[in-house]
């Protein structure tokens, strides 16, 4: 009969196989003492873990005698920041036990760790289990770059952030996900997003789903490829979309003081600043509803105020007028008589007063209309930096009505003195607006009056497209300088459009110069042409754009001078010299012809050998090489007067206008506009040709000779 301890140890053995096979990295073996109790079938999930938390562990006890109960069931887990970070034990009554629980660790340097089971049975036999493998790892850093906690913001905003930047575990790209107030982002996609670099991400996009005039808490969060996830980090968005007001504005006196006082309203993140000035001078900021003028003049004065909240919204500009009189005895007043004014319609801002010289300015170069809605609203303008200093513009855009912004955004621009900036940027239209729409935009600068811009738009469903032309900065130039001119194109789509673009020369009623071309714009695109070889005289240039069914024009003359020193064009003849350059075309044909022609001429001579002497036949034959040799020779000098056109009608394929160019001017090694190089045509095939002519001509003539 087996012994207890025989099958005790056979079905240890058993277990300890069944484990293996189900947990191969995780099981757990125990020494066998005589009496101690056995541990086996451990596990740790998961085998990789971070930070505070839980860990689960799983192992079984049994009592080889089956005599005694075992007592105490508990593991620790060694190289922690305790011996025993479990703290609770278990009893448990019988010779068996199977002990499934969760282990809390507190873990905060990165490495290796072990979890050990032990069973201890009535007897105080203490058995310990082979101990568990586990590593503790990084988890994912997140580090949010844009917006900045506790922004207030005035449009959809740019959201860039790190993943993983100051940890070396790789990131699980496919876990990064942006939520707004615990709902996912309806813009973010980390495809599109997010670029990778050394097993780190940056994402980068613009977030739109942000509810305006309400805060926002954004939220990122990923895992790294072990499966743990980040500490994730959020940061709370004050989105702020609409612009304070100023509800009443008055401007009263007392002697040459002047005393302005105001009201106004914000919606959401509250005023943070008021601008007053007097007339035409520098905006005053003050934190204040009222500012007192000192020592102004005994003239009409208008007084404005506008207000800046915390989200950088500006309000509408409110004015007010103060009238002095020109005689003195005045009241404590002063005399003069105030005025109150509403802020001006909410629609039409107030006008700014005349702009000095040297100011930046800003230029509205084109905006869709009409547009879709749901659609972006793109535009284009132009910032000048007309001062002699480098700075920034400011610059603010919206969509209003009825005074109400829907819409807005802001850029900041840095120019150098004299720098001109063209910008495109777009507005993302709500589903819901629908017909006409004022749109706005500033420019605004430390020291200097803002200037805004407007431009009317009609918000449709389901807007036809439309295409635009733009023909500008002709500069004619003189006789042999370049013509050069700027196109722009624009659509009010998004998606790139072939767009056909015909520019042509007249002079008169003649087409001097032409091009084709096809275009793909998104949006908007701005290249740049220079046309060489126009002689002195008046022109006009013509440029066409055509997309499917749609077609746009634009034109404009200019005139070419003579240039200094230099003679007049001579006229071309009316016999175009390009007819002479298309016979050379023909010209190996015809010296075929002319070879065929002396092989015939010296075979038929040999037939009439007996009719003359033979110096006559000689005499003959010479001179009907004689005469091919002459024909030869007028052809070579041909040849090599228009050497030149011929190559360039044959390989550079130039048009009528650039060979009566090149007829009229010479080929000084410059080629025209459109020809191909030369570099690999330096003996054409016509010389090649005529050589061969001549050549077999004079072999024809010494060999007949000699024979005779």
């Amino acid at each position: 009969m087996a012994r207890p301890g025989a099958i005790s140890a056979f079905l240890l053995l058993f277990l300890l196989c069944l484990a293996q096979s189900a947990l191969a990295d995780v099981t757990v073996t125990a020494e066998v003492l005589n009496t101690a109790p056995a541990v086996s079938d451990g596990n740790v999930s998961p085998a990789n873990w971070a930070g505070s938390g839980s860990i689960a562990l799983g192992f079984k006890c049994t009592d080889p005698n089956g005599i005694s109960d075992l007592n105490i069931v508990h593991a620790a887990i060694t190289g922690a920041n305790s011996a025993d970070l479990n703290g609770v034990s278990y009893t448990v009554s019988g010779a068996y036990a199977i002990i499934s629980t969760d282990i809390n660790t507190y873990i905060s340097t990165k490495g290796t760790y072990y979890v050990t089971p032990f069973c201890i049975d009535d007897a105080n036999n203490v058995t310990a289990g082979t101990a568990i493998t586990g590593s503790y790892v990084d988890v994912v850093e997140i580090t949010i770059s844009l917006p900045a906690a506790d922004a207030n913001i005035n449009s959809s905003p740019a959201i860039v952030f790190d993943v993983n930047r100051n940890t070396s575990d790789d990131v699980n790209v496919a876990s990064i996900s942006v939520d707004l107030n615990g709902v996912s982002s309806p813009d973010f996609n980390y495809l599109a997003h997010c670029t990778e670099f050394n097993g780190h991400f940056h994402c980068s996009y613009t977030e739109t789903g942000m509810t305006a005039d309400a805060d926002t808490n954004l939220s990122v969060d990923a895992d790294n490829n072990t499966g743990q996830g980040a500490k994730q980090q959020s940061i709370l968005v004050h989105y702020d979309a609409t612009a304070p007001s100023i509800l009443a504005f008055t401007a009263s006196g007392s002697g040459s003081d002047v005393f302005a006082s105001w009201t106004a309203s914000d919606s959401f993140t509250g005023i943070e600043t008021y601008y007053v000035r007097e007339d035409s001078g520098s905006w005053i900021p003050t934190t204040d509803l009222n500012y007192t003028f000192s020592g102004s003049s005994s003239a009409d004065h208008t007084y404005y105020v506008k207000a800046r909240d915390y989200a950088d919204n500006n309000s509408l500009i409110s004015s007010a007028a103060y009238t002095a009189p020109t005689t003195g005895g005045e009241e404590e007043t002063g005399g003069r008589v105030p005025t109150t004014s509403s802020p001006s319609a909410p629609s039409t801002p107030e006008p700014e007063p005349p702009e000095p010289e040297g100011i930046f300015d800003i230029s509205i170069v084109r905006v869709d209309d009409p547009v879709e809605a749901g659609d972006r609203l793109d535009f284009t303008y132009l910032v000048q930096n007309g001062t002699n200093s480098n700075g920034n513009a400011y610059i603010r855009y919206w969509l209003e009505r009825n005074g109400v912004k829907l819409v807005s955004g802001s850029q900041t621009l840095y120019l150098l003195k004299g720098q001109e900036r063209l910008t495109s940027e777009n507005l993302l239209l709500l589903d819901e607006m629908l017909g006409a729409y004022d749109f706005y935009i500033t420019l605004a600068r430390a020291g200097q009056e803002s200037i805004t811009r407007h431009a009317e738009i009609e918000v449709m469903v389901g807007a036809p497209t439309e295409i635009d032309l733009n023909l500008h900065s002709l500069v004619p130039g003189k006789e042999q300088k370049p013509v050069s001119f700027e196109i722009d194109l624009s659509s009010n789509r998004d998606d790139a459009l072939p767009i056909l673009v015909e520019e042509k020369i007249y002079k008169g009623d003649t087409i001097v110069w032409e091009k084709k071309q096809t275009a793909i714009v998104s949006v908007f695109e701005r290249f740049s042409e220079e046309v060489y070889g126009l002689g002195p005289g008046d022109y006009r240039l013509v440029v066409y754009s055509t997309y499917e069914d749609l077609t746009k024009q634009d034109a404009e003359n200019f005139r070419i001078e003579i240039a200094a020193g230099l003679a007049p064009a001579i006229e071309f003849p009316a016999f175009p010299p390009y007819a002479v350059f298309a016979f050379f075309e023909i010209l190996p044909l015809l010296i075929l012809l002319l070879l065929i022609t002396a092989m015939l001429l010296w075979y038929k001579l040999r037939e009439y050998e007996s009719e003359s002497s033979g110096k006559s036949r000689k005499e003959k034959i010479a001179w009907a090489t004689i005469a091919i040799i002459a024909v030869t020779i007028l052809f070579l000098i041909l040849l090599y007067m228009n050497k030149d056109a011929i190559i360039l009608s044959k390989f550079g394929q130039l048009s009528e206008a650039e060979m009566a160019e090149l007829y009229a001017t010479g080929y000084s090694g410059q080629l025209p506009a459109g020809a191909a190089s030369l570099a690999s045509y330096s003996m054409p095939a016509e010389v090649v040709a005529v050589a061969a002519v001549l050549g077999a001509a004079l072999v024809f003539f010494l060999s007949f000779w000699r024979k005779r």
